[in-house]
């Protein structure tokens, strides 16, 4: 699956499932690459359930005014909504993105501790946080 080159403005959503720029759930063989996500609020891109060998790739990413208006945690409390989130994950690259004012976490590797999904194999290279 390759997503690429799109424009993405102003998704609004508090709840799971909604408010994501680009969300992939057990993905195996993505690109996600030169992609301008702008003003998400829940996350700007969320990878989730990548297995062992699944070869993810999200680079050349611009994402740009991340929960602009706070309204995560000014609803929900949830301050800790990434703008690039890699949740219960492996063998994922995250390299060459942009994340320019993110008003909650700019980058987020996060484990699974209900589940047991393993988080490996998650390579970090040449990300830009601007004015976070």
């Amino acid at each position: 699956m390759t997503i690429t080159n799109n424009e993405i403005l102003g998704t609004f959503g508090l709840d799971p499932g909604w408010g994501y720029g680009i969300e992939v759930t057990n993905p195996t063989n993505v690109l996600i690459a030169d992609n301008l996500i702008q003003e998400a609020t829940r996350h700007s891109i969320y990878i989730a359930r990548a297995a062992p060998l699944s070869n993810v790739k999200v680079q050349g990413n611009t994402i740009f005014n991340h929960d602009l208006q706070g309204a995560q945690r000014a609803t929900t409390g949830r301050w800790y909504l990434a703008a690039l989130a890699v949740s219960r994950a492996s063998d994922v690259d995250v390299a060459f993105n942009r994340i320019i004012n993110p008003r909650a976490i700019a980058l987020s590797v996060e484990p699974d501790d209900i589940q047991g999904w393993p988080t490996d194999d998650i390579n970090l290279v040449g990300n830009e946080i601007i004015d976070a």
